[in-house]
C-alpha cells in the first residue's frame, strides 16, 4: 500500500507541475522595444524650468540576454542632455530594483520599480527622475 501511495503521489506531482503555467521571468517581461519618457519630478525645479525642459523622450530596447540599449533624444535647453545620446548596458533585477551595469560590472544606475503593468512601466531614479516606459 505504501508503494502505491508513493507512485500515485509522484504521478500527481508530475501532472500538477505540467498544468502550472510558467511564470514570466523579469527578462521576458522587459524584452522588446519601449518608448521612454524621462521627467524630473523634483518640484523644487518646476518653477525654474518649463515642463518641456524637464522632460526628455527616447527609446529603450531590452533583449533576453540581459542587455539594454538606451537612446535619449536630448535637445537644446533640456536639463538631461543637449543632444541625442545612446548607450548599451547590461541589466539585472534585485527585488524591486532595475540595475544598469557598465562593462566594468559596476552599477551605474539603479532604478526603483514604482509601477509595473503589461504595457507600462514606471521607474524612479534617486526619487527625482521618473522614467516611464510604454509599449
Amino acid at each position: 500500500m505504501r508503494r502505491f501511495f508513493i507512485i500515485i503521489s509522484g504521478v500527481l506531482v508530475l501532472i500538477f507541475d505540467q498544468c502550472t503555467p510558467e511564470k514570466e521571468s523579469e527578462a521576458d517581461y522587459f524584452a522588446g522595444t519601449w518608448e521612454a519618457e524621462w521627467y524630473l519630478v523634483d518640484e523644487t525645479v518646476h518653477s525654474m524650468f518649463s515642463k518641456s525642459e524637464i522632460t526628455m523622450n527616447g527609446q529603450v530596447v531590452f533583449d533576453k540576454n540581459q542587455f539594454v540599449e538606451i537612446t535619449a533624444y536630448g535637445f537644446e535647453g533640456c536639463v538631461f542632455a543637449s543632444d541625442t545620446a545612446r548607450n548599451k548596458l547590461q541589466f539585472e533585477f534585485q527585488d524591486s530594483l532595475l540595475n544598469l551595469i557598465n562593462k566594468e560590472k559596476e552599477v551605474v544606475f539603479s532604478y526603483r520599480v514604482k509601477e509595473k503593468l503589461p504595457e507600462k512601466l514606471t521607474l524612479l531614479l534617486m526619487d527625482d527622475i521618473q522614467l516611464t516606459l510604454s509599449r
